[in-house]
C-alpha cells in the first residue's frame, strides 16, 4: 500500500476543478483547470469537508503531521524532540518515507519538519530561501509598496534573486 499526501499552500479547494466540476467560483474570472490534480483524484480518497485548526504555515503542518492542538497555545516553532510525527509513526510500522517540499520553513535552520523521513528533496527558491546570493536583475520597486518594511523589501529582493533565472512553471 501506498500513501501519499499532497499539501498545497494557499491553494484553496476552489482552485481546483475536481471540486467544482470546472465552473467558475467568480463571475469574472475564469475557472481554474487542475486536469493532473482532478485525474490523480479520481483514484485517491479525498478529503471534502476538513478544515485546519490553525492556518499559518507551520503551526497547520504541526498539527497535520502530529495530531495535536497547536493555537493558541503553541505558536509558529519547530518540532520539538517529544513530537511524534506521522513519519516517525510510519517509519516504526515498516514504511519507508519520503517528503519533497517547496516550503522554506520545513528546512530552516531548527525546524525540524523532515524528521523521521528516509529521504527528503528541497526544491530551493521559494519564499526567502537564501538559495542565490547575486543581487536581483528585476527592480524590487516594482513589487512592493511604501507599507513594505525594510526586512520585507530584503525577503521580496532574495525571492526575485532566486527566481532571476527561473523561464518556465516547473522551473
Amino acid at each position: 500500500m501506498n500513501v501519499i499526501g499532497i499539501m498545497l499552500d494557499s491553494f484553496r479547494q476552489d482552485h481546483v476543478s475536481f471540486y467544482n466540476g470546472g465552473h467558475r467560483t467568480f463571475e469574472d474570472i475564469t475557472a481554474c483547470q487542475t486536469p493532473n490534480l482532478d485525474a490523480f483524484a479520481q483514484e485517491c480518497i479525498v478529503f471534502e469537508n476538513a478544515y485546519p485548526e490553525a492556518l499559518p504555515t507551520i503551526p497547520v503542518r504541526t498539527q497535520l503531521f502530529t495530531g495535536q492542538r497547536t493555537l493558541p497555545y503553541r505558536p509558529w516553532q519547530p518540532l520539538t524532540t517529544e513530537d511524534i510525527s506521522i513519519a516517525d509513526i510510519l517509519r516504526a510500522e515498516g514504511y519507508i518515507c519520503g517528503l519533497i517540499s517547496d516550503c522554506y520553513h520545513y528546512r530552516a535552520p531548527g525546524m525540524n519538519f523532515h524528521r523521521g523521513f528516509h529521504a527528503y528533496h528541497w526544491i530551493r527558491g521559494q519564499e526567502y530561501d537564501p538559495w542565490m546570493s547575486h543581487p536581483t536583475e528585476r527592480n524590487v520597486d516594482d513589487y512592493v509598496n511604501e507599507h513594505y518594511t525594510k526586512e520585507w523589501r530584503g525577503n521580496v529582493a532574495q525571492f526575485l534573486s532566486n527566481t532571476d533565472n527561473f523561464k518556465r512553471e516547473d522551473d
